[in-house]
Formats: C-alpha cells, sequence, structure tokens
C-alpha cells in the first residue's frame, strides 16, 4: 500500500468521491442482507468482457464502469479516461490505478468513519438492486493452498449433464443412510449440486462454498495425502474422485454388498471365459454397476491376439475403463494420439501357436474399443518418468477438434489386414455407425513437473465456454477454447447415426 500522489484529485471534487467511496465500500464491506449482497456482487460484472465477479472485480468512482483485473479492462478503462479511483469489489479497499497500488490515507479514514452505521443501514435498507438473472452453476472456488487441482476437476464433474440430471432427480438422497457430505461423497456433490443449480430460499442463502468445504473435508479424511499444501496430479485426483463415489455408492445402496460380488463375477467372468479353441465369447458388459460414475464413464477395451498369417483372432481379453492414457510424444493431433493407441503391435518372444493354420509365428497384439462410453475421458501422457530416475513434463501443444469422430475406433470397424470385408472370423462385418462426440471439457497444466497451475474450460448446455480458474470465470470463444494445452479432454456422445 502507498500514499498517492493522486489523491488532490479526490479531495477536490467536493468530497463526491468520497461520499461514492463510502457508499460503494459499505454496500460491499457492511451489508449483513445475503441476498442483496449477492446481488450487488453479482451486478459488478466486467462491463467489457463480462467476466463475473469472483473477489478481482473493480470498481470506477469517477463513473459507473466495472472492470476485470485479469484481463486488465479496468487498467485500459482509466489509462483511456484517465479515471484512476476505483473499489476492489471483495474487500472494498481503495485502488488506484495511476500508481497501480492500494491507498492508505488518513483523511480517508476518517471519513470513512464519519459516516455511522446507522446512516449505512439507512442508506442500505432504501436500496433495491435489481434481481439478477443466474447463469446456473457458474461460481468460482477459492484456491485454498494448491486445490487447483480439486477445483478442476470438480468444475468438470459438477457441469456434467448426467451428474447434474442424477443429482437433482434427489434419487441419491432418498436411500442414503448416511446423508452428510463429510462421510458420504454422493452427499457431498448433492451439496454442491443443490447449492449450484437449486433455487434459492429463505432456508437456503445459495452459499456456493460450503458443499466445497464439505466435499475437502471428506477428500482430505479418506486420503490425507490430499491434505497437505503440495501440488497433486489432477488425473489421480480424478481417478480418486471417481473410484470414491462408486464405493460411497456400494457403501449406501441397500444391496450394495451383493452389487459388489456381482461386479467382481462378472469381472472374472469376461477376463476367463475362453471357449476349447482359445476364443473369448463372452458377449456380457461391465453395466452390472449403475452407479452414477459407470453410467456416464464407463466403457470396455478389447484386447486381441492374432495370428499374423491368417488373421485369426486367437485370443480376446475384455478389460472396464473410465478413462483413457494417449501417448503424445511426436504426435501433433488427437487424432494421431488416437491412432497409436489403436496400431497393431508385432510381439517378440511370445509362445503363440495359432489354432487354426498351426503357424508359431510372432503374433499381432490389438487394442480397440469394445463399448464406448457416454463420456470419454483422454488423458494426454505430459509427465514422462525418464531411465534415470528424474521426470519431465512435454509442453508439445496437441491439436483437438471441437466434434470428435468414434466409430473408427471401435472393434467392428478395425481392418485386419487380409480381413477387409469380413470379420476376422469369417462372418460379414456389420456397417458401423457414425459415433460423433462432442468436446465439453477440458483440464490444463501450466507449469513444471513439480509445479504449476490447473485450470478447468467447461461448455454448458447453452453452447457457451467458460474458463474456471480457481475463483475467476471468464467467457471465452471457440478459437480460445481450441488453444488450450489440454492434459484431460473430455468428450461427451452427441450423435450416432448410420
Amino acid at each position: 500500500m502507498t500514499h498517492c500522489s493522486h489523491l488532490n484529485l479526490l479531495f477536490n471534487s467536493n468530497n463526491e468521491l468520497l461520499k461514492t467511496y463510502n457508499l460503494v465500500k459499505a454496500s460491499i464491506i457492511f451489508n449483513d442482507k445475503l441476498t442483496w449482497k449477492d446481488k450487488i456482487l453479482y451486478l459488478m460484472e466486467c462491463h467489457t468482457c463480462h467476466e463475473f465477479n469472483a473477489g478481482t472485480n473493480f470498481v470506477c468512482l469517477q463513473c459507473d464502469f466495472c472492470g476485470c483485473w485479469d484481463n486488465k479492462h479496468f487498467q485500459t478503462h482509466a489509462i483511456e479516461n484517465s479515471h484512476s479511483f476505483s473499489v476492489n469489489s471483495s474487500n472494498g479497499l481503495l485502488f488506484c490505478f495511476s500508481c497501480m497500488d492500494y491507498i492508505v490515507n488518513d483523511q480517508i479514514m476518517l471519513a470513512d468513519n464519519n459516516l455511522s452505521l446507522d446512516e449505512i443501514s439507512t442508506i442500505l435498507n432504501k436500496s433495491h438492486p435489481p434481481d439478477q438473472i443466474r447463469r446456473d452453476g457458474l461460481y468460482g472456488l477459492v484456491n485454498m493452498g494448491s486445490t487447483c487441482f480439486m477445483s478442476s476437476v470438480l468444475q468438470i464433474l459438477i457441469h456434467n449433464k448426467y451428474i447434474i440430471q442424477k443429482f437433482l432427480s434427489q434419487d441419491h438422497v432418498t436411500y442414503c443412510t448416511i446423508k452428510d457430505g463429510r462421510d458420504c461423497m454422493l452427499c457431498a456433490f448433492d451439496t454442491i449440486i443443490s447449492e449450484w443449480f437449486g433455487s434459492v430460499t429463505e432456508n437456503n442463502n445459495n452459499d456456493s462454498h460450503d458443499g466445497f468445504l464439505t466435499l475437502l473435508t471428506c477428500v482430505w479424511f479418506i486420503n490425507k495425502n490430499y491434505a497437505g499444501y503440495s501440488q497433486q496430479d489432477v488425473h489421480e485426483f480424478l481417478q480418486f474422485i471417481l473410484n470414491q463415489l462408486h464405493m460411497d455408492y456400494i457403501k449406501t445402496s441397500s444391496n450394495g454388498a451383493k452389487l459388489q460380488k456381482d461386479i467382481k463375477n462378472n469381472s472374472d467372468t469376461l477376463n476367463n471365459s475362453n471357449n476349447d479353441d482359445g476364443k473369448n465369447t463372452n458377449n456380457k458388459d461391465f453395466n452390472s454397476c449403475s452407479c452414477i460414475v459407470h453410467a456416464t464413464f464407463n466403457g470396455t477395451l478389447k484386447s486381441s491376439i492374432v495370428c499374423s498369417e491368417c488373421d485369426d483372432n486367437s485370443k480376446t481379453v475384455i478389460e472396464p475403463y473410465l478413462d483413457l492414457s494417449l501417448d503424445i510424444s511426436g504426435k501433433k493431433t488427437l487424432y494421431e494420439c488416437l491412432e497409436s493407441f489403436h496400431k497393431r503391435e508385432q510381439l517378440h518372444d511370445f509362445e503363440f501357436h495359432c489354432p487354426k493354420c498351426q503357424t508359431e509365428k510372432d503374433p499381432i497384439k490389438q487394442l480397440t474399443i469394445n463399448q464406448l462410453s457416454p463420456v470419454l475421458i483422454f488423458q494426454l501422457k505430459r509427465f514422462k518418468h525418464l531411465i534415470n530416475g528424474s521426470n519431465v513434463k512435454i509442453n508439445d501443444f496437441v491439436s483437438f477438434p471441437l466434434y470428435l469422430e468414434m466409430s473408427n475406433y471401435c472393434y467392428d470397424n478395425i481392418d485386419y489386414g487380409n480381413s477387409n470385408i469380413n470379420g476376422n472370423n469369417g462372418e460379414p462385418r456389420l456397417p458401423t455407425p457414425h459415433i460423433i462426440y462432442e468436446l465439453t471439457g477440458i483440464i490444463s497444466h501450466k507449469g513444471t513437473v513439480n509445479e504449476g497451475h490447473y485450470t478447468a474450460t467447461v461448455k454448458l448446455s447453452s453452447g457457451q465456454w467458460f474458463k474456471f480458474n480457481d475463483s475467476m470465470i471468464s467467457l471465452l470463444k471457440e478459437e480460445q477454447v481450441l488453444q488450450e494445452q489440454a492434459y484431460l479432454l473430455f468428450f461427451t456422445v452427441k450423435q450416432i447415426s448410420k
């Protein structure tokens, strides 16, 4: 803070600027009517980019302009209009954009104190801020010490349409016997979605952080590694959250024990049920669990050992997935990463005997998608462990589309060399429909292996893109979205057609 050399302008305005400052500060600091304060703060959005007020916007004392700090829109306004004085919308402090610092002055402090609480109360009671049009779910989350990896995952999951629909249906709260977000992560999510998307009532002041704090408590209780101030990998945290949501569903479901046993038995059956010629003929899916995680993100991969001579599929293993990790070394596009993921690989030093043509030549391993999930999660493998024990981050830009065609990567559409028309069993191949996925979320990382910062970019049902940078929220254009250095990509199925 500094003693500003531009204060003469403030004091030579017949105290009008001081009066304005005191009133603005009073509306921010002393307003105990939460619904009114919520309206006032909400209305302080940036007039240039319409960034929502998350405590980093500034209100001009010399006109009615409100501008953001992150995109320097208030600084631009100050330069173009010679308007130096503003108020921080979070703490009510006076800021000079000519000095680029907060102002400390005894005369201002005395003038502030001369405005009594009774006068403030009278002014506020006569004030009726207009009702704001809420943009449901648009809430920033304060960084509580290297918690950006948590808030990024939360923003992606909370804005997923399947998760929103599931929790707004009140399905969990009706059967859960715990009903405490500190002990049940599903309850914590239920609280957050109620706060972010539910209606505001007299009994619900819609504090957008209560649910987040409850979730943090739940996370820290389950895994104390997340309770410190060290940065964590966002992909590992996503896997932790998805697994815990599933486990809490098992724990709180009335038939949880039976469900867990059925899932295990089904998994064992899928991986071991080979017929006499070694081919897996079981067509069951990993759909035993109806929790929100498996209903949204679960799919299956088909790992096949194929004869290099006759293309006979001698062995198949079905494995479940919640996300797919893609190698990005030397790749420039997401499609190149997917091609590499499905690339046929010659196996060496592998004991093999083809039951069809009797050859013992090295077979080919083929990995394909057997069943697509409603929401696809791709991890772009940016962090690499070297032989010498050190870790490096791959900062290469990998482009990705707004719409992704996935039919080429499904099992029935894979070309097995000589089997262009018929399947590898000689049976006619059914035409694979066009399967279009829509990009709906991105988690980006800036920094190094040991330190950095995560942000989330989300597409809402309105078609608008918003970037969540802790407590700051920015509206993005599509061309800005496509420039993100993605670490995790989220695609939601949009269209399936012949």
